[in-house]
């Protein structure tokens, strides 16, 4: 069980800790392992050149 973590955030919830807009992919969960795909947020550029 090394390395497993919890991410129970829901959807709505999670994109207001950190002033995003949403969340992309994955679910809530109790177990979640290094394997395993999450819910992430991803920048995005709101001025200059873009990626």
């Amino acid at each position: 069980m090394c390395g497993r973590y919890a991410s129970t955030s829901s959807d709505k919830e999670l994109p207001s800790m950190f002033d995003a807009m949403q969340t992309v992919g994955g679910e809530p969960s109790y177990n979640i392992a290094a394997t395993q795909p999450v819910r992430r947020l991803v920048p995005v550029a709101t001025s200059g050149i873009g990626p």
